[in-house]
C-alpha cells in the first residue's frame, strides 16, 4: 500500500469520493449530502493540508486529507475515506498505520466524527488508539449555525 499525494486538479474527484463514502451511513435516511463540496475543498485547500489517495497494488482504495502543523506537530486527520467496495478488509487500519509512519514527528493526532458513526467511533478508539476527548456540536465551532449536530472529538497522543 502507498500514499500518493494529489494535486489540486484531482480535488473534485477526491471530493466526490468523500461525499459518496460519507453518505453510506445515511443511505436509508436522507438523500442530502453529509458534507458539501465547498466544505471538502476548504479542507483540501488549507495551507497545512497534505492530501493523498491510498493505493493498494495500483488500485485506488481511498484517500486522506491531513492538516500538518510543522511547528507544533499537533496534526489533524481532517478527511479519511475508504471506498465502499474495500470496507471490512483491514484497509482503514493499514492506511492509518501508513499515515503514522509517514508523519513520525507527530506529537498529537486529532480527528472528529459524527455521533452516529458507530463504525468510525469503533475504528478510532478500538483499532487506532484514539481517545474520545469531547462531545461537541457545530454551534461550538460555528457561531451562527441554526442546527445542532453532535460530534465526537478524538485525540491520540504519540509516544515518539
Amino acid at each position: 500500500m502507498e500514499l500518493i499525494e494529489i494535486s489540486s486538479d484531482e480535488f473534485f474527484n477526491f471530493a466526490k469520493d468523500v461525499q459518496n463514502t460519507f453518505q453510506i451511513s445515511l443511505r436509508d435516511k436522507t438523500d442530502e449530502n453529509v458534507i458539501t463540496i465547498d466544505e471538502i475543498f476548504k479542507s483540501l485547500e488549507n495551507k497545512n493540508a497534505k492530501n493523498f489517495y491510498v493505493y493498494d497494488n495500483g488500485v485506488k482504495i481511498g484517500g486522506v486529507c491531513l492538516l500538518i502543523d510543522e511547528n507544533t506537530q499537533h496534526n489533524n486527520l481532517d478527511l479519511f475515506y475508504i471506498l465502499e467496495e474495500f470496507h471490512n478488509k483491514g484497509y482503514g487500519f493499514k492506511t492509518w498505520q501508513m499515515v503514522e509512519k509517514t508523519f513520525p514527528k507527530t506529537k498529537v493526532w486529532t480527528t472528529t466524527t459524527p455521533y452516529f458513526e458507530i463504525r468510525n467511533i469503533h475504528f478510532y478508539v478500538n483499532k487506532c488508539g484514539f481517545k474520545i476527548v469531547k462531545l461537541s456540536n457545530l454551534s461550538d465551532k460555528f457561531n451562527n449555525i441554526e442546527e445542532v449536530e453532535w460530534f465526537f472529538d478524538f485525540e491520540k497522543i504519540m509516544n515518539n
